[in-house]
């Protein structure tokens, strides 16, 4: 297991298909008379991960597990998200959800597609007991 997010659990034969991220820093421009404007750090920006997943019917059920990770983001809630190592990453809700349909079966049937998932990180402060993960309703496999 790569990560899990939420209730989901992320698999992958090698590695990611491909991951970002981005930890943005903000300044606030203050203008000066007759100089050039000042910036004044205000404070770190939330991470984002933009994590690129392979959906294939020979790893699971491709349009089930859209079907999850699309309620997942619908719910716009924060997730757990963990690394398959234990360490836990912090919560994160899914901003973006891109999908590119690789092949379809003769009846239509989604048998692989690609999905761009962008999660942002959510700091909003949280119990110290807070339960771990739920346990695991679906697989993505990459």
């Amino acid at each position: 297991m790569w990560a899990i997010l939420g209730k989901m659990a992320i698999d992958v034969l090698a590695s990611p298909a491909g991951m970002s991220r981005s930890d943005p820093y903000t300044y606030a421009d203050h203008a000066v008379i007759e100089g050039p404007p000042r910036l004044q750090w205000t404070g770190d920006g939330p991470t984002e991960l933009q994590l690129d997943i392979r959906l294939h019917a020979w790893l699971d059920d491709p349009a089930a597990q859209l079907t999850a990770i699309e309620a997942m983001a619908g719910s716009h809630r924060a997730h757990a998200l963990v690394w398959g190592d234990g360490r836990a990453a912090g919560h994160y809700v899914i901003t973006r959800l891109a999908t590119t349909v690789r092949r379809q079966d003769h009846l239509g049937r989604l048998e692989s597609a690609d999905l761009k998932v962008t999660l942002k990180r959510d700091a909003t402060p949280r119990a110290a007991d807070e339960p771990p993960p739920l346990p695991i309703v679906a697989r993505i496999k990459g």
